[in-house]
């Protein structure tokens, strides 16, 4: 409350605030350990619509008493823990403009690294009977179907409102190649073969410190963390995968940076080949294939 009554009494004297200034209050008010300067300029940029590149060109330039009001809000906001993607309800994925809340996972850039792994493999013209389990916002089964408009594509989550959410981003993309379905994992899914399997599950550990921090307070915890040391969610899916896939079918999980070993066990224990491990931009195990 403090805050906020501070920056009143800061900028109710004029109707008008150049960039500059704004930012400096911003920095004065809030540590930027707290809500950094990068932060800062897309807020700025987002409420006014001037590019980020323009922001430094543009320093004197001024901005009316609202948006101001709003950016400090926002900034406020930011400065509480609530992720960007949440102050803004948008998060891009794969070239797709999303819409996130509180009610959903916000999607990772590191995720893309599946999609472009799917488009290495397939023909963009294949014919291909997919399923996204955990789906959330839609992110993975609606990029896919973006990419490949012949793919029959099956997106699963046990959260109705999850799947509401799914749902709007896939009418606002104009993507009809998606049926959603509420299900945890397989249990309401028709006894179906398909011929890939992609999951991004919960694999953080329930007692994990992370989840206490950043923008991980925000999102959602069941979308988040796992029991028996956050593998539950991956065992329950590699045991069920080989009655839903077909043969030589393919199964793409996400997974921490620590559980590489642990998943590729466990699927040669269900009899999967070709397993592979692949990293992401850190050079981390992010996500395990395997071929039934």
């Amino acid at each position: 409350m403090n805050i906020k009554l501070n920056y009143w009494l800061i900028f109710r004297r004029t109707d008008m605030f150049s960039i500059q200034s704004l930012i400096e209050n911003i920095r004065q008010k809030i540590s930027l350990q707290m809500v950094n300067s990068f932060e800062v300029e897309i807020i700025i940029s987002r409420v006014t619509g001037i590019s980020r590149a323009s922001i430094k060109a543009r320093i004197e330039q001024h901005i009316d008493a609202t948006h101001a009001q709003q950016i400090i809000k926002l900034c406020q906001q930011r400065a509480e823990g609530v992720p960007i993607a949440y102050l803004f309800n948008e998060r891009e994925f794969w070239g797709l403009s999303l819409y996130v809340d509180e009610r959903v996972l916000i999607p990772r850039h590191e995720t893309e690294l599946i999609i472009e792994y799917c488009l290495e493999k397939y023909a963009l013209d294949s014919l291909v009977r997919c399923i996204d389990l955990g789906t959330g916002s839609g992110a993975i089964a609606l990029a896919l179907a973006k990419n490949f408009s012949k793919w029959e594509i099956t997106a699963v989550d046990q959260s109705k409102s999850a799947l509401v959410v799914a749902k709007n981003n896939a009418n606002n993309l104009q993507i009809d190649n998606v049926q959603f379905i509420q299900s945890s994992w397989f249990q309401q899914v028709e006894q179906k073969q398909f011929d890939l399997i992609i999951s991004n599950p919960p694999y953080i550990a329930e007692n994990d410190q992370h989840l206490q921090k950043g923008d991980l307070r925000y999102e959602p915890y069941q979308a988040l963390a796992a029991k028996h040391n956050g593998l539950k969610a991956l065992q329950e899916i590699i045991l069920s995968s080989p009655h839903y896939l077909v043969l030589g079918g393919m199964l793409i999980l996400e997974h921490g940076y620590d559980q590489g070993d642990a998943v590729q066990q466990l699927l040669k224990e269900q009899g999967f080949s070709s397993i592979l491990t692949h990293q992401d931009y850190a050079s981390l195990d992010r996500y395990t294939t395997a071929i039934r």
